[in-house]
């Protein structure tokens, strides 16, 4: 999980000193969309429209999409039978595991009840193994960084 962090923190400083002007809650909060929106869909590529992505962001040079993109953390992929529509998936399945952890952090983070609301979670993900695989390496994730051991 370490390397997980350090390889965000290599990307954000390299990222930060190619604009200057941008923070690193950027960055991570375009992952964990990504990592989010994957969840929420149950899919391990999107759509850019289904992640906000405007045409102009995708061609200019310094949005954080594409210097982001630049980083190989994530990448393009035209769908088979389709020359216009691009999906985003993250080029490392572990790496996309370990952001939709921590998106599921964040997610948890903002409850009242956290070990009420980290059981019934945990009985979403795991009624989802099946149809959704990276929740299984997410689910190890997610325990590391809650410091549950299992």
């Amino acid at each position: 999980m370490s390397v997980f962090n350090l390889y965000i923190e290599r990307v954000e400083a390299k990222i930060i000193e190619q604009l200057g002007l941008l923070r690193t809650e950027q960055i991570i909060g375009f992952l964990t969309k990504l990592g989010h929106r994957m969840w929420l869909k149950r899919k391990t590529s999107l759509n850019l429209s289904e992640l906000e992505i405007t045409p102009e962001e995708t061609n200019k040079s310094t949005s954080i999409y594409n210097l982001i993109r630049s980083e190989n953390l994530i990448f393009e992929k035209n769908l088979q039978f389709s020359l216009i529509q691009r999906n985003v998936c993250f080029l490392y399945d572990e790496f996309m595991e370990y952001i939709i952890a921590r998106s599921w952090l964040e997610q948890l983070a903002i409850s009242q009840e956290l070990e009420t609301a980290i059981e019934i979670f945990l009985q979403e993900v795991v009624s989802t193994l099946s149809s959704f695989s990276p929740a299984f390496g997410a689910i190890l994730f997610l325990d590391k960084m809650l410091k549950r051991n299992g």
